[in-house]
């Protein structure tokens, strides 16, 4: 078993949005419902723990400071700030 593609995620949404309904084995609809109730609309305590104390924050704060401003291009920050909510996520699954 894999995980879910964004693009599988995105179509089936898309097919939602219609109306339609996608045809979905069990395991991707297990996997599907998972993805949806990890996320919180307002972050838990322990999901901005887990934000401040993944590497990338970490990382983030070295380069701020190496460069004394912001160092990254819009798509290294998207990348950082990506990295930072997956930690997030991944604390409220434990959660």
């Amino acid at each position: 078993m894999g995980q879910i593609t964004r693009d599988f995620a995105e179509r089936a949404m898309a097919c939602c949005k219609e109306g339609k309904h996608p045809s979905l084995t069990v395991w991707e609809t297990q996997q599907l419902l998972h993805a949806w109730l990890a996320v919180h609309i307002e972050p838990t305590e322990e999901m901005r723990v887990a934000g401040f104390e993944c590497a990338a924050w970490d990382e983030l704060g070295s380069a701020v400071l190496r460069a004394r401003g912001w160092p990254y291009s819009c798509r290294e920050s998207s990348e950082c700030v990506a990295a930072i909510y997956r930690a997030m996520v991944a604390s409220a699954l434990k959660g």
